[in-house]
């Protein structure tokens, strides 16, 4: 998986920035299949005519108006919309050659969901674990 690279993560925070600068390298590696994550989460699902199933059901869930005394059910929700998005990744990988196993994706977990009262509304760190057992953790 090679694309252009178009996002950063704070190594602290795990939060992620779209960065759409010319002359970006290639992402590869373990940063491609980060990227590809991200802007899967990013992607609301059926927004894409030619691929109606990539992308994620977060923002559907997020910008439904929860609010923090409901976050029992967000967290359901959301776990449940991260392990559909796993579930699609690795049918996605199905078939790819194996030479860097850091490319693939073993599975998505969460890692926390916060209601941010004084920021955007909900914080949500996801792990994203590679085929070799590596470890990233982003923030939307």
């Amino acid at each position: 998986m090679k694309d252009i690279n178009v996002i950063s993560i704070n190594t602290v925070t795990g939060k992620i920035t779209i960065d759409f600068k010319a002359g970006k390298e290639m992402a590869t590696g373990r940063a491609a299949l980060v990227q590809m994550v991200a802007l899967s989460l990013l992607n609301d699902r059926g927004s894409d005519a030619f691929n109606p199933n990539v992308g994620s059901t977060i923002y559907q869930i997020t910008g439904k108006g929860y609010s923090k005394n409901e976050a029992d059910v967000v967290k359901t929700l959301l776990t449940l919309a991260i392990k559909e998005l796993e579930e699609n990744i690795l049918q996605e990988q199905r078939g790819l050659s194996r030479d860097d196993p850091d490319t693939l994706l073993k599975s998505l977990d969460v890692y926390s969901i916060k209601y941010d009262e004084g920021g955007p509304g909900w914080d949500i760190k996801i792990f994203v674990k590679t085929l070799d057992n590596n470890i990233e953790i982003i923030g939307l």
